[in-house]
């Protein structure tokens, strides 16, 4: 399938538009429908052979649906949406015990969600064996006003870690460390790719980005080590 070019969402960005999903439970719904609930998304297919992968992200947001913020939810976007209907996925909400109130899983027109997936630098590729699918990995995060306010590549991330995320998107107090570890996560992220380009300001720019985090790291630490020495 053949998808248009669409822009990544920033920091501090909201969703272009107003996607179109259909629920688990058959009923449409938006996009604009979580408007003003601090949220997380991730994106998953039912039939993920890997334990590591989709299962590992279902877990999590498990464990994770049990300490949210009030009002906040959790939100699982399909990416094999041509199997993964409504019935499909309301049999793999059940498998996880995902309570509706605060957990929604969502699929839709093919083109349509993969579009809104690749907004997330989500992209997909028919898998080595059939009903497999090769894809990138991501978790957002939303404020009450919408706006991402953490992208996150990959699937190392820890629920604590987006619990935090989350306790700050609703205006709540949360772990700054738990925070900490998750934008040094996706900071590392960001700058393994800019080293594996071959532009020529890219490679020197992330080495200089890298090595004033580094220094700031070290910073930290020794500032940490005398406070707890003086307490």
């Amino acid at each position: 399938m053949l998808l248009p070019w669409v822009p990544t969402v920033q920091i501090g960005e909201r969703v272009p538009g107003n996607p179109a999903f259909v629920d688990s439970n058959g009923r449409r719904t938006a996009w604009s429908d979580v408007s003003g609930h601090p949220r997380a998304l991730a994106f998953v297919y039912t039939r993920c052979p890997e334990p590591k992968e989709c299962p590992a992200t279902s877990l999590k947001f498990a464990e994770l649906q049990r300490e949210l913020p009030p009002g906040a939810r959790l939100i699982e976007v399909t990416i094999d949406p041509a199997h993964d209907t409504p019935r499909v996925l309301h049999l793999y909400a059940q498998n996880y015990a995902a309570d509706p109130a605060r957990w929604t899983l969502l699929t839709g027109d093919p083109a349509a969600v993969l579009t809104f997936a690749k907004r997330f630098g989500v992209n997909v590729s028919p898998g080595p064996a059939p009903g497999t699918i090769e894809h990138g990995e991501a978790l957002a995060v939303f404020d009450r006003e919408d706006r991402l306010t953490s992208l996150t590549a990959g699937n190392t991330w820890q629920p604590s870690e987006v619990l935090a995320e989350l306790r700050a998107a609703s205006g709540l107090r949360s772990d700054p460390l738990a925070r900490l570890a998750l934008w040094f996560q996706n900071f590392g992220v960001a700058c393994g790719a800019a080293l594996g380009l071959g532009d020529a300001w890219a490679r020197p720019l992330a080495f200089a980005v890298s090595g004033a985090m580094l220094a700031l790291v070290a910073a930290s630490a020794f500032y940490l080590l005398r406070v707890l020495r003086d307490a």
